[in-house]
């Protein structure tokens, strides 16, 4: 009796655990209906339908948000701009270049919230690319201003031979794998130039701080990973989750020469997780940061 009231427990209990699942899943924008199961009761599909409408005005709410944030943001180049105009006009040189100095700094900040705030609003196309020559052009447009940035690419694909009735077999032969000398052409469907900017902010974080960076990539059937090495002091790992927060920044002087604006890590988090990836922060073993992003490979 225990046993068959444990299992019809079970049974009632599963329609409510499966529709939590779906709740739990990565948030996608717009917000797609839940996904109710099989034989649910008319009760779990009303919780469902109640949960597909809170989402739905919270993602909304989010839109106008992200809306009105990028109109300020876009409204306030235009009075810096003519402030920037006017200060030429300054006799006392000290001044005017204290004036220009602020001013240059203040529109860097609006263009890195502009930055930020468009990866929530509408969104590039996606289409397939040859990712690794994304890549490519990335480092080499830092190569070409003389910036010490290298590329390694995949490895070439390598398979192990089987032997056959016309051929070998494995017994007492030792067969060498067989690899494709080309170039691996990885094909990946993204936002590309959601990605360049993802990219090179953190090429940009490894040169200023470590003098250096190395990008690697390498791919499976699944994912393409991107590692971008660096040589500087790494992040404590107690902050390596608050650094991808937007305007936080271990530097706390909001000096934009040390500090930076504080959205380009967050600029990166945004741009990957909109692509269904995930970034990861972590020192390397000797000295400087590994940034890693991992990206799905979809049709």
């Amino acid at each position: 009796m225990v046993i068959l009231a444990v299992a019809l427990a079970r049974l009632l209990a599963l329609p409510v655990e499966r529709l939590a699942e779906s709740v739990d899943r990565e948030p996608v924008s717009p917000p797609l209906p839940l996904a109710v199961p099989l034989g649910a009761s008319e009760e779990v599909r009303q919780i469902a339908a109640a949960i597909d409408r809170s989402r739905a005005a919270l993602a909304e709410l989010l839109e106008d948000r992200t809306r009105m944030l990028a109109a300020i943001s876009h409204d306030l180049r235009t009075p810096a701009t003519r402030l920037k105009l006017r200060a030429e006009w300054i006799e006392d040189e000290g001044i005017r270049e204290k004036i220009l100095a602020d001013l240059d700094e203040m529109t860097l900040m609006i263009a890195a919230a502009l930055d930020y705030l468009k990866q929530g609003s509408a969104q590039e196309a996606e289409q397939m690319v040859a990712f690794t020559s994304l890549l490519q052009a990335v480092c080499d447009d830092y190569s070409d201003l003389g910036r010490p940035v290298r590329l390694t690419e995949a490895p070439p694909l390598q398979f192990d031979t089987i032997g056959t009735i016309f051929g070998p077999s494995g017994s007492g032969t030792a067969r060498a794998p067989l690899t494709f000398d080309q170039a691996r052409a990885l094909r990946l469907r993204c936002r590309p130039e959601a990605l360049r900017r993802a990219l090179t902010n953190l090429i940009d974080n490894a040169l200023k701080y470590g003098g250096r960076a190395e990008v690697m990539v390498q791919a499976t059937s699944e994912e393409v990973i991107v590692d971008v090495l660096d040589d500087g002091p790494g992040i404590p790992e107690e902050e390596q989750s608050h650094v991808l927060r937007p305007f936080y920044r271990l530097e706390q002087s909001r000096n934009r020469g040390t500090g930076g604006t504080g959205l380009g890590l967050a600029i990166v988090k945004s741009v990957v997780d909109a692509h269904g990836g995930t970034l990861e922060l972590s020192n390397r073993a000797r000295a400087g940061l590994r940034a890693r992003m991992v990206l799905p490979r979809r049709l």
